[in-house]
């Protein structure tokens, strides 16, 4: 199954003026998330695709949820890499479990 990883830190929230984890919780949707072609792909191929949100930071909290669709915002995050509206269904909010920050670009990380 593939997830998408998708950060909502108060950090970026205040400097970048990004949406704040319970925003996209309520909303079930994440707004203009830098995504690679080939992740895309990987994650419009997979109908079992999840969403993982996670606040690193302030109180941690993670929500774990069912990828609806990737919505093109015609915008680019830098070359190449263009950002999507994330849509999510069932988001629910679960245990905080830490993990690896590793890999992770535009505050996305895609896991297979």
């Amino acid at each position: 199954m593939t997830t998408l990883v998708i950060l909502a830190s108060k950090r970026r929230e205040k400097q970048r003026g990004s949406e704040s984890f319970e925003t996209i919780y309520a909303n079930r949707l994440g707004k203009g998330y830098g995504i690679f072609e080939a992740d895309v792909d990987r994650l419009r191929a997979d109908p079992e695709a999840r969403v993982v949100l996670i606040r690193n930071d302030g109180i941690p909290k993670r929500a774990e949820g069912k990828l609806v669709e990737l919505v093109w915002t015609r915008n680019e995050a830098r070359p190449g890499v263009w950002r999507y509206d994330v849509k999510i269904q069932d988001l629910r909010e679960v245990p905080y479990i830490k993990i690896d920050f590793t890999g992770f670009r535009l505050g996305v990380r895609v896991l297979d």
